[in-house]
């Protein structure tokens, strides 16, 4: 399928049809038709038309598909096949505005931080030779992240990237006297959990 291009895909859905719900039990199998076969491996489901009187899958199908799966791609390739793929594990760039789901950033030192970016939270796990701070281990409203370059310029915010510093502006107690930040060491490795 990498030489073709889809239908459509959940980030073709109109707000509209990203909201839209089945309201009539009735019709309700031809929003989602019977599919003929399933296939399943840990990133990636594929559905296969079987039933040619469903009518097949459409934007509906699509956007009930990217609710079920809200961080997966879905693709629809045709009205007999469509696609759910899983987000990669791995990546060189973490845009928080556009990504949902939890991610851990390692960095050089031992210091984990982790993301939970449906929440907007941070929790920063210090290593053994780490200086610590009075909210580690736990999960703190994350304010903002901006990367750092080598010669202290800050850079994108909202975007964390492998090779970079990073500083995350946290609000644990709520209340804008009160922020607190971390600067990361390079990042080395951005991962889902």
């Amino acid at each position: 399928m990498n030489d073709r291009i889809p239908i459509m895909t959940d980030l073709d859905l109109t707000e509209e049809q990203r909201r839209w719900i089945v309201t009539d039990a009735d019709t309700a199998h031809t929003q989602w038709p019977s599919a003929w076969k399933v296939e399943r491996s840990p990133d990636a489901i594929w559905f296969t038309n079987g039933a040619v009187n469903d009518g097949g899958w459409d934007w509906r199908s699509v956007s009930i598909a990217a609710r079920a799966f809200p961080s997966w791609r879905v693709e629809l390739w045709s009205p007999a096949y469509l696609t759910l793929t899983a987000p990669p594990r791995e990546v060189e760039v973490l845009d928080l505005g556009a990504e949902h789901g939890t991610w851990t950033v390692h960095s050089l030192s031992a210091t984990v931080y982790r993301l939970d970016l449906d929440d907007r939270l941070l929790r920063r796990e210090p290593g053994p030779s780490s200086p610590r701070g009075p909210f580690d281990g736990e999960f703190v409203p994350l304010v903002s992240v901006r990367t750092v370059s080598s010669e202290g310029t800050q850079g994108d915010e909202g975007v964390i990237r492998v090779g970079f510093r990073h500083l995350y502006l946290t609000d644990p107690q709520g209340g804008l006297a009160d922020y607190r930040w971390w600067l990361q060491q390079v990042a080395r490795r951005i991962a889902r959990t």
